[in-house]
């Protein structure tokens, strides 16, 4: 007698940006696809200090709290048979996108992009039929407006603790 190991049939990952798409890409996709929620940014700029380096390069950290969610979706991304990354239509959801791909090892340059403006069945099929490389003018954008805010607001709260009063907070 001969046993045979049935190994764990491989599923395309989705990886969204919010719980809410997520349960409703999983009602439209069905069992042969795995989504998961990210819940946002998995680094971003650090609150305790500027971040930003004198020739304006970022330096990410992994967010409090994510941790345990990082390594969980790693575990998946390896498991997984091909990655798309479903974030929202905007500057932030392509520069989250293309975090997703560096954090991740996926090639950025692949078509993993899905890109959709209405959640219908539809619109989510065709997206994932569709799929594209990540936009790195649209992530560089966000990225700019990020370090600019970070930036500015930074100086500005020095120059207001120095000013008007310790401990000042610019928005």
């Amino acid at each position: 007698v001969i046993f045979m190991a049935v190994k764990k049939s491989l599923k395309a990952l989705i990886l969204t940006d919010s719980a809410g798409k997520a349960r409703t890409l999983k009602k439209f996709l069905g069992r042969s696809y795995a989504v998961i929620s990210t819940d946002g940014f998995l680094k971003d700029l650090p609150k305790s200090r500027i971040g930003i380096d004198e020739n304006f390069q970022p330096d990410y950290i992994t967010v409090r709290g994510k941790g345990p969610l990082l390594s969980e979706l790693r575990k998946e991304t390896l498991n997984a048979r091909r990655i798309f990354l479903a974030t929202s239509p905007d500057l932030r959801g392509e520069f989250l996108a293309r975090q997703f791909c560096e954090v991740f090892g996926v090639n950025q340059y692949s078509n993993c992009r899905m890109y959709f403006t209405e959640m219908t069945k539809d619109a989510v099929k065709s997206a994932l039929e569709n799929a594209r490389p990540i936009d790195d003018k649209l992530a560089d954008a966000f990225q700019a407006k990020q370090i600019i805010d970070k930036f500015v607001s930074h100086k500005i709260g020095e120059y207001f603790s120095y000013k008007i009063y310790r401990g000042v907070k610019v928005g």
